[in-house]
């Protein structure tokens, strides 16, 4: 596609080789820091990932609404992926059955999932749908705060 920055192909037979490392001297050791694997899996030295900017003071901030109820509402499936999208380098797509169906992965369907909470989902130019997982984050962590406020009123 002509709106990539940067892009590359990793031609594997197998899920475990690297598409992208990346590596630093942070700790005079110039080991891996960040890599993506072959099947999309992103590791980090750290585990921490993290939102640029989040300052308050680049910020204009209002409460959310609550989602509660939409959250309950998510369905959490176990998974393969046994299909593929093949870009046919003429602005066109086809889907392909994959050799290898990927590992078992735990996640959503965001068809289903924008039925309840449409602001997690992209369509890509193609009309193939994804979830911004990192976003369930925050919705989930308002959830925790609203069920510990209820225990409380149970206990108390």
């Amino acid at each position: 596609s002509t709106s990539v920055a940067l892009g590359g192909y990793r031609n594997s037979s197998t899920t475990t080789h690297d598409v992208l490392v990346l590596k630093s001297d942070v700790n005079s050791t110039g080991g891996v820091i960040f890599y993506v694997e072959a099947d999309g899996d992103v590791f980090s030295k750290t585990g921490s990932y993290g939102t640029i900017p989040s300052d308050s003071r680049l910020k204009t901030t209002e409460a959310c609404r609550d989602y509660y109820e939409d959250l309950r509402k998510l369905e959490v499936i176990n998974y393969q992926v046994t299909k593929d999208v093949k870009d046919n380098g003429d602005g066109t797509v086809t889907v392909v059955d994959m050799d290898t169906p990927s590992k078992k992965m735990l996640g959503l369907v965001a068809q289903e999932t924008e039925k309840h909470i449409p602001g997690l989902v992209t369509t890509d130019e193609h009309g193939y749908k994804g979830i911004r997982t990192s976003v369930l984050i925050p919705m989930l962590l308002q959830m925790c705060q609203k069920l510990a406020d209820k225990v409380e009123a149970l206990e108390g």
